[in-house]
């Protein structure tokens, strides 16, 4: 939408063929698909309370959102927060947030 797609790819941030996300050193945040995180805390122990989209549509929307008064805003905070947790919708947010409790 904004050209960054791209530029991710000549960044060599994104596989053109998987849309695999990479990350190098020098970036601040490293990338993970959830199947990644999932094999990553495989072995540990701990048991997953929460993983939510934390900002869902929002991001599409910024101009918008900005715009809207307190009332509105709040009643638009309803839809996201009704979503947020659904699985099938999670991967939309540009950001997740994942909750564990460490095991005895």
């Amino acid at each position: 939408m904004r050209g960054n797609i791209e530029k991710r790819i000549a960044q060599g941030l994104l596989d053109p063929v998987t849309d695999q996300l990479f990350c190098r050193p020098e970036k601040i945040f490293q990338l993970y698909r959830k199947t990644q995180i999932d094999a990553r805390i495989a072995p540990l122990p701990v048991r997953r309370l929460h993983f939510a989209g934390a900002d869902m549509s929002t991001r599409y929307m910024d101009g918008v959102i900005d715009g809207m008064d307190e009332a509105l805003f709040s009643r638009y905070l309803d839809y996201p927060f009704t979503i947020c947790e659904r699985q099938d919708l999670a991967g939309a947010s540009h950001h997740t947030l994942d909750a564990f409790e460490e095991l005895p």
